[in-house]
């Protein structure tokens, strides 16, 4: 939740968003933001329905709140600010990280708010510890098969190749963004999906990204080059000695050499060596692939708060018994994100 992150995505894919930012003072100093923004979906694909997100939603694989101090009392002001001067069906809160600062304080606060609030896990975070560790040690931990088998086929292979690691990170981004689009949509289309680097929008949004974060240095862009042709990409963030492994892209003219597997185990082995981060995050998402690398993960957690009160109260009251009806429970928060 960076500013630098947040401004290029409001310059671009947060176009035309109703934004909803709080800054909190306590005797004139800053010591928290709440970034929020409005958006109406539809209550069973006709009722227009207000909520309240983080600002970024969806793009962000982490939110939170920015607080340095007292945050029972600024948790407690920002929902005092959202019920008596917002209008709003309920705040649905994404990838909240269960080991932030400011959970201990807002489940303080919780049950006296919002008495019927529902926090519960959405979705994993892996990552790999690397401080203080061996390579030998993490690489006996990887799955057999998929990491050290094939990596030893692997090995056998770019043994009789030309090929090398760069880091483009300091490269200009208009030379840079054709190709990691280029490697993104190949490799989306061959498993069947689209890219997001089709977008206007989002182009917009990484031209912009990338230039900022790189001036940060924060930006970090490693390039599997063989035969002197691009065959894979890895891009993500290095910020206080975390590597966020953020987007991926390959050539899939190279795809019996597995390229992005073959990249992303020279940058760890380096990482390693080189103890250049503490840890390495895969961020958001438990798919099979970063399960066998690593077991090692935490729980990114969901927040729903239901308003209670005026028209958006009675409506929810009857979500909630309607579902309690058919699903023959007590009193659990009615609903998900694809209302």
């Amino acid at each position: 939740m960076q500013h630098e992150w947040l401004w290029t995505w409001i310059s671009s894919l947060g176009k035309g968003c109703d934004f909803l930012v709080l800054r909190i003072r306590s005797g004139g100093e800053t010591i928290g933001f709440a970034p929020l923004k409005f958006r109406t979906v539809k209550l069973h694909g006709f009722l227009p329905y207000r909520q309240i997100v983080f600002l970024g939603h969806p793009e962000i694989d982490f939110g939170d709140f920015i607080i340095t101090r007292n945050r029972a009392e600024v948790f407690e002001g920002i929902f005092s600010y959202l019920r008596q001067k917002c209008f709003w069906g309920e705040i649905l809160l994404h990838n909240i990280p269960s080991i932030s600062p400011n959970l201990p304080a807002l489940q303080s606060v919780l049950p006296s708010t919002f008495p019927a609030y529902e926090l519960a896990p959405q979705k994993p975070c892996y990552f790999i510890a690397l401080e203080n560790r061996l390579w030998s040690e993490f690489y006996r931990q990887t799955s057999k098969k998929f990491v050290q088998r094939d990596l030893n086929r692997l090995n056998n292979h770019y043994a009789r190749l030309s090929w090398r690691v760069e880091d483009w990170s300091s490269e200009h981004v208009t030379k840079v963004l054709p190709i990691l689009g280029k490697l993104h949509q190949a490799s989306q289309m061959r498993k069947g999906r689209s890219s997001r680097y089709n977008e206007q929008n989002y182009l917009e949004f990484m031209n912009r990204v990338l230039t900022e974060l790189s001036q940060k240095k924060w930006m970090r862009i490693y390039v599997l080059t063989i035969a002197e042709q691009p065959a894979a990409f890895m891009l993500g963030f290095d910020y206080r000695k975390i590597f966020y492994w953020w987007n991926t892209g390959f050539d899939p003219s190279f795809d019996k050499l597995s390229p992005t597997k073959f990249l992303l185990f020279q940058v760890l082995q380096e990482g390693f060596s080189s103890q250049r981060w503490r840890e390495f995050n895969f961020m958001q998402g438990g798919t099979a692939y970063k399960q066998r690398w690593t077991s090692t993960f935490y729980p990114l957690l969901q927040l729903r708060l239901l308003n209670s009160r005026g028209p958006y109260g009675v409506l929810n009251n009857f979500r909630r018994r309607k579902k309690n009806l058919l699903l023959g429970q007590a009193d659990p928060i009615a609903g998900d994100d694809r209302i």
